[in-house]
């Protein structure tokens, strides 16, 4: 999933793509921690907080969370999909909802759910989101 963050003011931004919810939950595998919501969004507020950006300016959007390995299920069975896999996306947004609510962070804006993936297009100095949902043609073609 993404989460961008922008101030106006300053005109700086940044953008986080995580694939799991909660680096606690995966302490087993310690590996590259912004690959975690909580861990990314956690990175991001440092940086904004070392370049003096007011947490309380900063606009806050959250994209994906798309339930697209679902479609394994339909394509390969649910032999087909790991179980830690399983159901990520929305747990993702969850996570997400969760993390910046408790960091004081409200979410401007917002485009998650679904079965379809998303390609996500940030400008950092204008704060311009663009998304387009892809067509699951990853399931079908990658989960045989």
């Amino acid at each position: 999933m993404a989460i961008t963050v922008f101030d106006k003011r300053t005109k700086i931004g940044g953008m986080a793509h995580a694939f799991l919810p909660y680096a606690k939950d995966y302490v087993s595998d310690p590996g590259y921690p912004c690959k975690f919501v909580d861990a990314s969004v956690d990175y991001l507020m440092r940086v904004f907080s070392r370049l003096r950006v007011e947490h309380s300016r900063l606009e806050v959007k959250v994209f994906g969370g798309g339930d697209a390995l679902s479609q394994c299920q339909v394509h390969r069975g649910t032999a087909g999909c790991s179980r830690s896999w399983a159901g990520v996306g929305p747990r993702n947004v969850e996570a997400a909802r969760e993390v910046l609510a408790k960091r004081g962070l409200r979410i401007a804006a917002e485009d998650v759910g679904g079965v379809l993936g998303r390609k996500v297009l940030f400008l950092t100095h204008t704060g311009g989101v663009w998304v387009k949902k892809l067509d699951n043609g990853y399931a079908k073609n990658n989960c045989r």
